[in-house]
This record gives structure tokens, C-alpha cells and sequence, in this order.
């Protein structure tokens, strides 16, 4: 038996899956809580960076030591895009993990005249530019003073993974990885360095950059793979077919990506375009809030409840699944039918984090939790429908299926039921526990020889009820 592991570096969570290269079957798979979280300004949202190589060490030992299974023959890496931490010369963290979540690039400064690092790039080089994306994260640094005085380059967290994982010293960043931190080239798979140095930004700190499937090195003779972004990672776990389906996650975040068979200009949409391989990209479409609207929605009813009752609610998901489930077990289309307009964009877009949500179109008889419950499940899928509509002109194709994935989809069939009328096509759901981790086990086979392609492995992708 041929197996090969995958390891993603989440928000929340840091997930493992041990595949069977032969058969696709996912021998084993553990997710662990990532309490590495540490305290910032109020704007800023930072992760231990050697907090998290600790977790992912100690639980890949114990997979490698694990007789139950043959030993990987490859690792893949790979996690949240778009954030940046500093290392120095010898390769070691000098910094905490500034996530995709960080707003400091949306700070004002005053030495570019009171606008943000976000604004000040648009305004400098016309390139798209968000907050949370590496590059604005690192002009807020160096403007304000706060980059690292032994800072060497900058990385991504899967990058610093699978660098210390090989005892590299220097990163080495995948053009999926690389193009998530702005003011990069997708077409020529190179960072844009004249207008780095337009916006006074060192190109020193930039990392090399491969588009290929590479190897980094080796852990305890282990091949080790290129990290990949996890967007790429989950493209590659879940999609089968690429022509003509769509790929929606729904995690903390929420997205929704679908193959380009070549490069599309898509500024000033609110889409990306991100490098796949071999001239393939994905366009991708990103809600900040996702799964996250889902949890305001908890929070909103358990406080609800403890308002009116006196009495401590431990949490609402339970009246959330109960009243959802009730709905299904009806079976009737009505169960589908909703009141209240929910616009679930709580933590504004990249493009604009002032925006916020609302719940509108509210008439005296049904503001109720139920219809609210409700509205929040179709206010999450309709966002990403906004955007699929806006943008998919000029695609492979007439969309004919749709992958879902992501912890809220699985806890929660009533959104593929929503998912299914928002889109009005059949969902299907990957098998795979872990879809990012099992996306980068699949192209570390790939990276270390043990697979001649991707198509080749996806061929395995299995969907839940025997699709």
C-alpha cells in the first residue's frame, strides 16, 4: 500500500489525512483545535507561528509511528492563504502569524497621507488590493516601523511548515500561495517587484517562487511537497469532473471557486483569478463570513434565550439543528420557503470591509427565530450566488453540478438543500473528512513521484451516497 499525508494549517482547526494513493480511500483523519491564537491590537489577528509547528510535529509523529498503516510516502502541506509572518536568516519565526482576518492593511497612516496601506496600493498602482492580503499587511509594517529588524522573507504559514518540516532556511512559496498576497503576476507566475518598489516595498523579503510540483525536502526521509494554497487544495480533493462544476466551502469564511482554462482580467470584480497548475487557474469568489454568519446567528439566539429565561444557555445549535431537522423531516417545499432578506455580509468583503450585514423585508408576523434561522441559511448561499452571477460569464461552461464542502455543510443538510434551490443544481459531497489536507496529500503523490498527475488521482474522488 502507497500512502501519502496531507496536513492543513487552518483558522480554527489543524487538520490531518492519510490517504491510500491506490484507491483514494481516506485511512485516517484527525483535526485538531488550533488554540494558538494570541492577543494584538484591536485590528490585528495573530497566530503563534512556533505554537503551530509544535501541534503539527507531535501529531505527525505520532501518524509516522502509527503500525496500523504503512508509513507516507509523501507529505503535502498546506493552509490559510493571504496571511504573512517574518523569518529570519536561519529560517525560524520572528514574528506571529498575521492572518487573512488582519485588518491592519485597512489602518489609516499618516505617512501616506491618511489612507491605508489597502488604498494607498490602489491608488499607486491600479492593482487590486484587500485587506488581510500579505502585501498590504507588509506596507502597513514598514510604513508604520513594526517589520522585524532581522526579518529575511516573508511566507505564508504552510510555507513555514513544510520549510521547517525539510529544515530548509529559506521558503519556498507556490505560485497558489504567492499570488494570495497581492501584486503578483499570475500570468508570468512572478511577483510584480516594479511596483513593489513603486510602493517603497524591499523586494529583498520576497521569497523564490515555483509553479511547479517541487519537492522542499525531506522529514525523517519522508518526501515533502510544496505547500499549496487551500483553496487549490480543496479544488483538487473534491472536484472529480472540473468542467462545469462549481466548488462551494463553506468553513469559517465561505467561497466558491470554478475552473479557467486560461488567464481572465477580472479587476475591480471582486473575484480572483489564483493559479492552479499547468495554465489552469480557479476563479474564486471569498465571503468573510460564512460559517462565521452562522455562529453570530448562535450567539444572537443563545442570548436570546438567557435574556428572557434568567438562566444560562450553553449554546442554541441544538434548537438551530432541532428546528432545521424538523423542517426536512416535513418534507414538504414550503420547509424552503423564507421571509426575511438576510444579508450575511456582518464582516464587510475584502473589497470593502465597511460594508455590513442586515435583515430586511421583516413584516410583524414573521419575525420570528424560525424565519430568521432561515434567512441566515439562504443569506450565506445567496452571497456566494451574487457573485457566481456576476462574474461566471465567459467560464468552461453552463454549470451542471455543484461540490460542497466544509464543516457547516456537513453539520447542516438543510443548507444543501438551499444550496440546491439558491443554484438550482444537485449537490454533492466529497467523503473526505478533511478536503484541504486530502487535496495536498493527493499533490504531494504527484510532487513525489508516486503519481504520474492530479487527473490521474482525482479519478478516486468519491462522493457521498455512491456518486
Amino acid at each position: 500500500m502507497t500512502t501519502s499525508l496531507g496536513i492543513d494549517i487552518g483558522s480554527t482547526t489543524i487538520s490531518f489525512a492519510l490517504i491510500d494513493r491506490d484507491t483514494g480511500r481516506e485511512l485516517y483523519s484527525r483535526t485538531i483545535p488550533d488554540d494558538t491564537r494570541i492577543q494584538g491590537r484591536s485590528y490585528e489577528v495573530l497566530y503563534d507561528a512556533e505554537k503551530i509547528c509544535e501541534i503539527v510535529f507531535n501529531a505527525l509523529n505520532d501518524i509516522i509511528d502509527n503500525n496500523e498503516y504503512a508509513s507516507p510516502s509523501a507529505i503535502g502541506v498546506t493552509g490559510q492563504m493571504h496571511g504573512i509572518l517574518y523569518v529570519d536568516k536561519d529560517g525560524r519565526a520572528v514574528s506571529p502569524l498575521y492572518s487573512w482576518m488582519d485588518t491592519s492593511g485597512a489602518e489609516p497612516l499618516a505617512q501616506t497621507g491618511g489612507v491605508s496601506a489597502v488604498d494607498y496600493i490602489k491608488q499607486k498602482t491600479g492593482a487590486d488590493m484587500a485587506t488581510g492580503w500579505g502585501i498590504s499587511t507588509l506596507l502597513y509594517h514598514t510604513v508604520s516601523g513594526t517589520v522585524p529588524e532581522t526579518a529575511a522573507f516573508i511566507c505564508t504559514i504552510p510555507d513555514y511548515v513544510a520549510m521547517r518540516l525539510s529544515g530548509k532556511k529559506k521558503p519556498l512559496i507556490h505560485s497558489s500561495n504567492a499570488a494570495s498576497l497581492g501584486l503578483f503576476d499570475i500570468k508570468n507566475y512572478k511577483f510584480r517587484t516594479d511596483l513593489l518598489e513603486m510602493i517603497g516595498l524591499s523586494t529583498g523579503l520576497i521569497p523564490e517562487v515555483t509553479d511547479g510540483t517541487e519537492l522542499v525536502g525531506y522529514y525523517k526521509n519522508i518526501p515533502v511537497s510544496v505547500a499549496i494554497g487551500d483553496n487549490q487544495a480543496s479544488f483538487i480533493a473534491s472536484v472529480r469532473n472540473p468542467e462545469n462544476t462549481l466548488l462551494l466551502n463553506l468553513g469559517t469564511g465561505s467561497q466558491i471557486s470554478f475552473l479557467r482554462t486560461g488567464y481572465i482580467d477580472l479587476k475591480g470584480t471582486g473575484m480572483e483569478l489564483r493559479p492552479l497548475l499547468n495554465g489552469k487557474y480557479i476563479q474564486v469568489g471569498s465571503g468573510l463570513c460564512g460559517g462565521r454568519a452562522i455562529s453570530i446567528l448562535e450567539s444572537f439566539l443563545r442570548k436570546t434565550a438567557e435574556l428572557v429565561t434568567g438562566e444560562q444557555c450553553a449554546n442554541a445549535y441544538k434548537g438551530i439543528d432541532r428546528y432545521l431537522n424538523s423542517l426536512l423531516n416535513s418534507g414538504s417545499e414550503t420547509a424552503f420557503e423564507h421571509s426575511l432578506n438576510v444579508d450575511t455580509r456582518f464582516c464587510g468583503t475584502r473589497q470593502d470591509p465597511s460594508l455590513k450585514g442586515s435583515v430586511g423585508q421583516i413584516e410583524a408576523d414573521y419575525f420570528t427565530p424560525e424565519e430568521l434561522i432561515k434567512g441566515f441559511m439562504f443569506g450565506v448561499v445567496e452571497e456566494l450566488k451574487a457573485m457566481y452571477d456576476n462574474c461566471s460569464g465567459g467560464s468552461t461552461g453552463q454549470l451542471s453540478s455543484v461540490v460542497a464542502t466544509g464543516g457547516a455543510i456537513r453539520k447542516n443538510r438543510y443548507l444543501r438543500g438551499v444550496i440546491e434551490r439558491v443554484f438550482q443544481c444537485k449537490v454533492s459531497v466529497p467523503v473526505c473528512n478533511e478536503a484541504a489536507a486530502y487535496g495536498s496529500a493527493m499533490f504531494a503523490c504527484v510532487s513525489s513521484g508516486t503519481a504520474g498527475s492530479l487527473d490521474e488521482v482525482a479519478l478516486n474522488i468519491k462522493y457521498e451516497e455512491g456518486e
